[in-house]
């Protein structure tokens, strides 16, 4: 585990953050920060650019960050480790929630680290291990560090 100074990817690029507009909670949500019906070009489909604050709230939600045919907030960029899109998500609970992820759990990385808030905090890595480095796609806010890609919380399609 370490310690991330002087801050976390959002502290960083809050300057330029576009987030998902706050909406009504219900119970058992499904939450896309991307629109998958629209893919837009290589520069800005899926989550490429933008920053989305994902919060649940009570109920049992899904984090969709990928479907059958793309992992959302990669840009594709092997010289950048993807800190300018991602999604943030508040309020993950793995005793109720799930994260949607495509293909299979080797090719993700939990990096856990404490946030300068003191809570331990989790990037979700993308490694598809044909670039240099690992795609940021979102960052788990007050996770446990037990937490595990082989959970039930995590789906894979």
């Amino acid at each position: 585990m370490k310690v991330r100074t002087p801050c976390s990817p959002l502290e960083k690029i809050m300057p330029c953050m576009r987030s998902t507009p706050a909406r009504e909670k219900h119970l058992n949500d499904r939450l896309v920060g991307v629109d998958p019906s629209n893919p837009g070009d290589e520069l800005s489909g899926f989550g490429t650019g933008e920053v989305d604050i994902l919060t649940g709230g009570a109920g049992h939600n899904t984090f969709v960050l990928g479907d059958e045919a793309n992992v959302f907030y990669d840009d594709g960029d092997p010289l950048t480790v993807g800190e300018s899109d991602l999604a943030f998500i508040t309020d993950f609970d793995a005793s109720r929630n799930t994260i949607q992820l495509k293909g299979s759990a080797d090719l993700y990385i939990l990096d856990f680290f404490t946030s300068e808030t003191g809570t331990i905090d989790a990037d979700l890595l993308y490694d598809p291990g044909t670039s240099a480095r690992e795609e940021v796609i979102a960052t788990l806010q007050d996770v446990s560090p037990d937490l595990a890609l082989s959970d039930s919380a995590f789906t894979f399609v």
